[in-house]
């Protein structure tokens, strides 16, 4: 479940960088594009205890 929630996500914003990259392309000095974006999803799972007495 959460690999693809992530892969959604991801999909979502990228699409979303790179329309922000090709408009940035056209219309800001090379000079003045030195950002980068990390974008990630971290999930831990390990076995559940029992509980029970």
């Amino acid at each position: 479940m959460a690999k693809k929630a992530w892969a959604q996500a991801f999909k979502r914003v990228m699409h979303e960088a790179r329309m922000r990259f090709d408009a940035d392309a056209v219309s800001v000095p090379a000079d003045q594009r030195q950002h980068r974006a990390r974008f990630g999803v971290y999930y831990f799972s390990e076995p559940q205890k029992d509980t029970t007495p």
